[in-house]
């Protein structure tokens, strides 16, 4: 996973789901609360690559969060 280093992954499951398993690397946000406080969690001067288990929330968070100009992308795994 090379092209990460560039950015940082974030997984949108709740915290128990991120402990039993989640991407190294990655720090866990869970959906809701990034929705309703990314302006406190992101930069956007930065790169974040969004990602769950189903590839539901990361796709939408992305859709969202690409339009109020974050440099965003999905990745599943």
């Amino acid at each position: 996973m090379a092209y990460l280093k560039d950015g940082q992954i974030i997984d949108l499951e709740d915290g128990i789901t991120y402990q039993e398993s989640h991407l190294p690397n990655s720090i866990n946000i869970p959906y809701d609360k990034l929705m309703f406080n990314y302006k406190e969690y992101l930069d956007k001067n930065k790169k974040y690559y969004l990602y769950c288990l189903k590839g539901r929330k990361s796709k939408k968070a992305q859709e969202i969060l690409k339009y109020y100009g974050y440099d965003v992308e999905q990745i599943t795994k």
